[in-house]
Protein backbone atom coordinates (compact mmCIF):
# COMPACT_ATOMS: atom_id res chain seq x y z
CA UNK A 1 0.00 0.00 0.00
CA UNK A 2 1.32 3.52 -0.61
CA UNK A 3 2.30 5.90 1.93
CA UNK A 4 -0.78 7.42 3.79
CA UNK A 5 1.09 10.13 5.49
CA UNK A 6 3.57 12.10 2.90
CA UNK A 7 4.03 11.62 -1.00
CA UNK A 8 7.31 10.70 -1.73
CA UNK A 9 9.40 13.22 -3.60
CA UNK A 10 8.71 12.57 -7.58
CA UNK A 11 12.03 10.48 -8.66
CA UNK A 12 14.21 12.59 -10.99
CA UNK A 13 15.46 9.06 -13.18
CA UNK A 14 13.76 5.29 -12.89
CA UNK A 15 16.19 2.13 -13.83
CA UNK A 16 13.68 -0.66 -16.16
CA UNK A 17 14.81 -3.98 -16.56
CA UNK A 18 15.99 -4.18 -13.37
CA UNK A 19 14.29 -3.95 -9.59
CA UNK A 20 10.58 -4.04 -10.09
CA UNK A 21 8.62 -1.04 -10.42
CA UNK A 22 6.91 -0.04 -7.48
CA UNK A 23 3.59 2.27 -7.73
CA UNK A 24 6.41 5.78 -6.90
CA UNK A 25 8.35 4.07 -9.40
CA UNK A 26 5.47 4.28 -12.04
CA UNK A 27 4.14 8.24 -10.64
CA UNK A 28 7.39 9.47 -10.92
CA UNK A 29 7.32 8.22 -14.90
CA UNK A 30 4.02 9.70 -15.20
CA UNK A 31 5.42 12.65 -14.04
CA UNK A 32 7.71 12.97 -16.67
CA UNK A 33 10.79 11.60 -14.97
CA UNK A 34 13.63 9.75 -16.61
CA UNK A 35 14.22 6.33 -17.93
CA UNK A 36 17.13 4.15 -18.38
CA UNK A 37 18.00 0.87 -18.77
CA UNK A 38 19.14 -1.45 -15.66
CA UNK A 39 23.41 -2.14 -16.35
CA UNK A 40 22.14 -5.94 -16.35
CA UNK A 41 19.80 -5.67 -19.37
CA UNK A 42 22.78 -6.20 -22.02
CA UNK A 43 23.39 -9.57 -20.47
CA UNK A 44 20.02 -10.55 -19.44
CA UNK A 45 18.57 -10.23 -22.92
CA UNK A 46 21.80 -11.58 -24.98
CA UNK A 47 20.40 -15.52 -24.46
CA UNK A 48 17.21 -15.65 -24.81
CA UNK A 49 17.83 -13.49 -28.61
CA UNK A 50 20.72 -15.85 -29.64
CA UNK A 51 18.29 -18.45 -28.85
CA UNK A 52 15.85 -17.31 -31.60
CA UNK A 53 18.67 -16.56 -34.06
CA UNK A 54 19.88 -20.43 -33.43
CA UNK A 55 16.10 -21.56 -34.82
CA UNK A 56 16.60 -19.38 -38.05
CA UNK A 57 19.60 -20.68 -38.18
CA UNK A 58 18.14 -24.34 -37.87
CA UNK A 59 15.67 -24.49 -39.83
CA UNK A 60 13.39 -25.16 -37.35
CA UNK A 61 9.37 -24.66 -36.62
CA UNK A 62 8.86 -22.46 -33.82
CA UNK A 63 5.02 -20.68 -33.35
CA UNK A 64 5.31 -17.10 -33.63
CA UNK A 65 8.96 -17.40 -35.15
CA UNK A 66 8.51 -18.63 -38.54
CA UNK A 67 4.75 -19.68 -38.18
CA UNK A 68 0.85 -18.29 -38.56
CA UNK A 69 -1.09 -17.14 -35.94
CA UNK A 70 -3.91 -18.73 -34.78
CA UNK A 71 -5.72 -21.13 -37.32
CA UNK A 72 -2.47 -20.45 -38.76
CA UNK A 73 -0.42 -21.45 -36.74
CA UNK A 74 0.21 -24.81 -38.69
CA UNK A 75 1.72 -22.54 -41.63
CA UNK A 76 5.54 -22.25 -41.98
CA UNK A 77 6.39 -18.76 -43.06
CA UNK A 78 9.74 -18.53 -45.64
CA UNK A 79 12.70 -17.24 -44.21
CA UNK A 80 12.30 -14.16 -46.72
CA UNK A 81 9.03 -13.37 -45.25
CA UNK A 82 9.91 -13.92 -41.31
CA UNK A 83 10.23 -10.14 -40.94
CA UNK A 84 7.41 -8.69 -42.43
CA UNK A 85 5.34 -11.34 -40.44
CA UNK A 86 6.01 -9.49 -37.75
CA UNK A 87 5.28 -5.94 -39.10
CA UNK A 88 1.82 -7.50 -40.30
CA UNK A 89 1.07 -8.58 -37.25
CA UNK A 90 1.03 -5.46 -36.03
CA UNK A 91 -0.83 -3.51 -38.67
CA UNK A 92 -3.34 -6.33 -38.27
CA UNK A 93 -4.16 -5.87 -34.78
CA UNK A 94 -4.20 -1.77 -34.63
CA UNK A 95 -7.47 -1.58 -35.03
CA UNK A 96 -8.53 -0.05 -31.62
CA UNK A 97 -11.10 2.96 -31.29
CA UNK A 98 -12.37 5.75 -29.48
CA UNK A 99 -10.85 8.62 -27.12
CA UNK A 100 -6.92 8.51 -26.72
CA UNK A 101 -5.62 6.85 -23.60
CA UNK A 102 -3.81 10.16 -22.30
CA UNK A 103 -0.07 10.46 -22.56
CA UNK A 104 0.35 9.65 -18.88
CA UNK A 105 -0.58 6.20 -19.59
CA UNK A 106 0.96 5.79 -22.68
CA UNK A 107 4.36 6.79 -21.34
CA UNK A 108 3.83 4.08 -18.73
CA UNK A 109 3.23 1.43 -21.35
CA UNK A 110 6.45 2.42 -22.79
CA UNK A 111 8.30 1.90 -19.51
CA UNK A 112 6.58 -1.09 -18.68
CA UNK A 113 6.87 -2.76 -21.80
CA UNK A 114 10.45 -1.91 -21.88
CA UNK A 115 10.87 -3.30 -18.44
CA UNK A 116 9.26 -6.31 -18.74
CA UNK A 117 10.95 -7.35 -22.18
CA UNK A 118 14.27 -6.25 -20.70
CA UNK A 119 13.95 -9.43 -17.94
CA UNK A 120 15.06 -11.61 -21.24
CA UNK A 121 12.33 -13.96 -21.45
CA UNK A 122 10.45 -12.57 -25.14
CA UNK A 123 13.70 -13.19 -27.34
CA UNK A 124 14.39 -9.38 -28.58
CA UNK A 125 17.27 -7.65 -29.03
CA UNK A 126 18.57 -4.66 -27.07
CA UNK A 127 18.34 -2.44 -29.88
CA UNK A 128 14.68 -2.77 -29.65
CA UNK A 129 14.44 -1.86 -25.69
CA UNK A 130 17.18 1.20 -26.38
CA UNK A 131 14.79 2.66 -29.64
CA UNK A 132 11.67 1.84 -26.54
CA UNK A 133 13.67 4.12 -23.75
CA UNK A 134 14.46 6.71 -26.40
CA UNK A 135 11.14 7.13 -27.61
CA UNK A 136 10.60 8.27 -23.70
CA UNK A 137 12.96 10.13 -23.05
CA UNK A 138 12.26 12.67 -26.30
CA UNK A 139 8.65 12.47 -25.15
CA UNK A 140 7.18 11.11 -28.69
CA UNK A 141 3.86 9.36 -27.51
CA UNK A 142 2.18 7.13 -29.65
CA UNK A 143 -1.48 7.48 -30.09
CA UNK A 144 -3.15 4.71 -28.85
CA UNK A 145 -7.18 4.45 -28.69
CA UNK A 146 -8.95 3.53 -25.61
CA UNK A 147 -11.56 0.88 -26.68
CA UNK A 148 -10.21 -2.64 -27.84
CA UNK A 149 -8.52 -4.36 -25.57
CA UNK A 150 -9.04 -8.37 -24.92
CA UNK A 151 -8.61 -7.73 -20.98
CA UNK A 152 -7.29 -10.81 -19.68
CA UNK A 153 -6.27 -12.47 -23.14
CA UNK A 154 -3.79 -9.46 -23.25
CA UNK A 155 -3.82 -5.96 -24.33
CA UNK A 156 -3.22 -6.70 -28.20
CA UNK A 157 -4.48 -4.09 -29.60
CA UNK A 158 -3.57 -0.80 -27.40
CA UNK A 159 -0.15 -2.31 -27.60
CA UNK A 160 -0.52 -2.85 -31.49
CA UNK A 161 -0.87 0.90 -31.67
CA UNK A 162 2.29 1.40 -29.26
CA UNK A 163 4.07 -0.36 -31.51
CA UNK A 164 3.15 1.19 -34.78
CA UNK A 165 4.95 4.40 -33.21
CA UNK A 166 7.93 2.65 -32.94
CA UNK A 167 7.91 0.94 -36.96
CA UNK A 168 7.12 4.67 -38.04
CA UNK A 169 3.12 4.15 -38.67
CA UNK A 170 0.67 5.66 -37.35
CA UNK A 171 0.47 9.40 -35.44
CA UNK A 172 2.52 10.18 -32.59
CA UNK A 173 1.84 13.06 -29.89
CA UNK A 174 4.46 14.78 -29.19
CA UNK A 175 4.62 18.63 -27.72
CA UNK A 176 0.89 18.77 -27.87
CA UNK A 177 1.05 18.33 -31.57
CA UNK A 178 0.00 14.77 -33.24
CA UNK A 179 2.05 14.26 -36.15
CA UNK A 180 3.35 10.92 -38.32
CA UNK A 181 5.56 9.13 -36.85
CA UNK A 182 8.07 8.77 -39.25
CA UNK A 183 8.10 12.41 -39.88
CA UNK A 184 9.09 13.19 -36.06
CA UNK A 185 11.54 10.66 -35.46
CA UNK A 186 13.61 11.44 -38.44
CA UNK A 187 13.37 15.41 -36.80
CA UNK A 188 14.92 14.22 -33.68
CA UNK A 189 17.49 11.91 -35.06
CA UNK A 190 15.51 8.76 -34.53
CA UNK A 191 15.27 6.28 -37.62
CA UNK A 192 11.90 3.74 -37.38
CA UNK A 193 12.51 0.67 -35.95
CA UNK A 194 12.97 -2.17 -37.95
CA UNK A 195 11.26 -5.39 -36.44
CA UNK A 196 13.06 -9.06 -36.87
CA UNK A 197 11.92 -12.28 -35.74
CA UNK A 198 9.75 -13.26 -32.85
CA UNK A 199 9.33 -8.56 -32.23
CA UNK A 200 6.30 -8.12 -33.21
CA UNK A 201 4.96 -10.95 -31.40
CA UNK A 202 6.50 -9.25 -27.97
CA UNK A 203 5.17 -6.27 -28.04
CA UNK A 204 2.01 -7.28 -28.37
CA UNK A 205 1.84 -9.63 -25.82
CA UNK A 206 1.12 -8.41 -22.46
CA UNK A 207 -0.74 -6.40 -20.25
CA UNK A 208 0.78 -2.84 -19.92
CA UNK A 209 -2.46 -0.90 -21.50
CA UNK A 210 -4.63 -2.19 -18.45
CA UNK A 211 -1.63 -1.62 -16.21
CA UNK A 212 -0.94 1.90 -16.88
CA UNK A 213 -5.04 2.73 -16.80
CA UNK A 214 -5.44 0.93 -13.51
CA UNK A 215 -2.00 2.48 -11.63
CA UNK A 216 -2.72 5.97 -12.80
CA UNK A 217 -6.36 4.84 -11.08
CA UNK A 218 -4.48 3.74 -7.92
CA UNK A 219 -2.06 6.39 -7.48
CA UNK A 220 -5.41 9.05 -7.99
CA UNK A 221 -7.16 6.59 -5.12
CA UNK A 222 -4.29 6.88 -2.94
CA UNK A 223 -4.01 10.64 -3.43
CA UNK A 224 -7.38 11.34 -2.31
CA UNK A 225 -7.25 9.01 0.39
CA UNK A 226 -4.03 11.08 2.26
CA UNK A 227 -6.22 14.25 1.36
CA UNK A 228 -8.94 12.78 3.51
CA UNK A 229 -6.63 11.66 6.22
CA UNK A 230 -5.16 15.45 6.50
CA UNK A 231 -8.94 16.86 6.71
CA UNK A 232 -9.48 14.48 9.10
CA UNK A 233 -6.54 15.37 10.92
CA UNK A 234 -7.39 19.12 10.80
CA UNK A 235 -11.07 18.65 12.05
CA UNK A 236 -9.75 17.08 14.97
CA UNK A 237 -8.01 20.01 15.55
CA UNK A 238 -10.18 22.03 14.97
CA UNK A 239 -12.74 20.59 17.85
CA UNK A 240 -9.96 20.32 20.16
CA UNK A 241 -10.46 16.53 19.89
CA UNK A 242 -7.99 13.72 21.38
CA UNK A 243 -5.38 11.07 19.16
CA UNK A 244 -6.31 8.41 22.17
CA UNK A 245 -9.05 6.43 19.30
CA UNK A 246 -5.80 6.70 16.80
CA UNK A 247 -3.46 5.44 19.04
CA UNK A 248 -1.87 1.78 17.25
CA UNK A 249 -3.18 -0.31 20.89
CA UNK A 250 -6.48 0.11 20.06
CA UNK A 251 -6.87 -1.00 16.66
CA UNK A 252 -4.79 -3.54 16.89
CA UNK A 253 -7.46 -6.16 18.25
CA UNK A 254 -9.22 -5.50 14.74
CA UNK A 255 -8.71 -8.06 12.24
CA UNK A 256 -8.39 -5.08 9.73
CA UNK A 257 -5.32 -3.94 8.11
CA UNK A 258 -6.57 -0.75 6.47
CA UNK A 259 -8.23 0.39 9.75
CA UNK A 260 -5.04 -0.14 11.36
CA UNK A 261 -3.02 2.00 8.65
CA UNK A 262 -5.72 4.42 8.30
CA UNK A 263 -5.54 5.22 12.54
CA UNK A 264 -1.54 4.79 12.41
CA UNK A 265 -1.66 7.94 9.84
CA UNK A 266 -3.73 10.10 11.35
CA UNK A 267 -2.27 9.52 14.99
CA UNK A 268 1.17 10.35 12.90
CA UNK A 269 -0.26 13.70 11.59
CA UNK A 270 -1.09 14.59 15.03
CA UNK A 271 1.47 13.61 16.58
CA UNK A 272 2.90 17.29 17.14
CA UNK A 273 -0.24 19.02 17.12
CA UNK A 274 0.02 22.33 18.97
CA UNK A 275 -3.48 22.48 19.72
CA UNK A 276 -3.72 19.14 21.14
CA UNK A 277 -1.50 19.33 23.10
CA UNK A 278 -2.38 23.11 24.46
CA UNK A 279 -6.09 20.93 25.29
CA UNK A 280 -4.33 18.03 27.24
CA UNK A 281 -6.50 15.96 25.56
CA UNK A 282 -3.97 13.64 23.74
CA UNK A 283 -1.44 12.62 26.59
CA UNK A 284 -1.79 11.27 29.90
CA UNK A 285 -3.39 14.42 31.14
CA UNK A 286 -7.63 14.16 32.37
CA UNK A 287 -9.48 16.83 30.55
CA UNK A 288 -12.84 17.88 33.06
CA UNK A 289 -15.41 19.50 32.24
CA UNK A 290 -15.19 23.65 33.26
CA UNK A 291 -17.96 26.33 32.82
CA UNK A 292 -16.35 27.28 29.11
CA UNK A 293 -15.65 24.08 28.31
CA UNK A 294 -17.72 20.96 28.02
CA UNK A 295 -16.80 17.71 28.16
CA UNK A 296 -18.76 15.87 24.86
CA UNK A 297 -17.77 12.61 23.06
CA UNK A 298 -15.63 13.14 19.71
CA UNK A 299 -16.23 10.58 17.11
CA UNK A 300 -13.67 11.42 14.85
CA UNK A 301 -12.30 7.63 15.80
CA UNK A 302 -14.45 6.44 12.54
CA UNK A 303 -13.06 8.60 10.22
CA UNK A 304 -12.55 8.96 7.30
CA UNK A 305 -15.87 8.72 6.42
CA UNK A 306 -17.73 10.74 3.48
CA UNK A 307 -20.47 12.17 5.57
CA UNK A 308 -22.19 11.25 9.09
CA UNK A 309 -26.00 10.69 10.58
CA UNK A 310 -27.78 13.40 11.39
CA UNK A 311 -27.70 13.85 15.17
CA UNK A 312 -31.08 12.08 16.68
CA UNK A 313 -32.17 11.03 20.26
CA UNK A 314 -30.31 7.95 19.81
CA UNK A 315 -27.51 8.88 18.11
CA UNK A 316 -24.32 8.87 19.99
CA UNK A 317 -23.20 12.14 18.29
CA UNK A 318 -26.43 14.45 19.81
CA UNK A 319 -25.20 16.27 22.51
CA UNK A 320 -26.94 15.19 25.43
CA UNK A 321 -30.07 17.07 26.63
CA UNK A 322 -29.87 19.03 30.31
CA UNK A 323 -32.19 17.49 32.76
CA UNK A 324 -35.96 19.88 32.99
CA UNK A 325 -34.82 21.19 36.35
CA UNK A 326 -31.82 22.37 35.24
CA UNK A 327 -33.03 24.19 31.93
CA UNK A 328 -35.53 25.56 33.83
CA UNK A 329 -33.14 27.25 37.09
CA UNK A 330 -30.59 28.43 33.97
CA UNK A 331 -33.87 29.72 32.64
CA UNK A 332 -34.63 31.48 35.19
CA UNK A 333 -31.29 32.72 36.45
CA UNK A 334 -30.64 33.94 32.70
CA UNK A 335 -34.29 36.14 32.77
CA UNK A 336 -33.08 37.68 36.36
CA UNK A 337 -29.53 38.84 35.78
CA UNK A 338 -28.68 38.76 32.12
CA UNK A 339 -25.53 39.17 30.51
CA UNK A 340 -24.30 41.07 27.92
CA UNK A 341 -23.38 39.67 24.72
CA UNK A 342 -19.71 39.91 24.99
CA UNK A 343 -20.32 37.76 28.74
CA UNK A 344 -22.01 35.07 27.49
CA UNK A 345 -20.24 31.40 27.63
CA UNK A 346 -19.54 30.14 23.86
CA UNK A 347 -21.76 27.01 23.45
CA UNK A 348 -20.27 23.81 22.96
CA UNK A 349 -19.28 22.65 19.81
CA UNK A 350 -21.69 20.64 17.74
CA UNK A 351 -22.15 17.79 15.41
CA UNK A 352 -23.36 19.35 12.19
Amino acid sequence: MPSLVLKSPAKGRVAVGGAPLDLEDLRAIAQGARVFLSPEVPARVAPSRALIEKVLKQGNTVYGVNTGFGQLQSVRIPDGDVERLQINLIRSHAAGFGPELEPRAVRLMLALRAHSLSLGYSGVRLSLLEHLVRMIEADILPIVPSRGSLGASGDLIPLAHLALGLIGEGDVRAEGRVVVAADLMRGNGMAPLKLQAKEGLALINGTQGMTSVGALALLEASDVLRAAHVACALSVDAARGSTKPFEPRVHAIRPHPGQRDSAAALHALMKDSGIVASQGVGGNVRVLATPTRTAQPLRSAASPQPSRPKATKSSPCATPAAPPSATASAASSSTQNPKPPSARSPPPPRWP
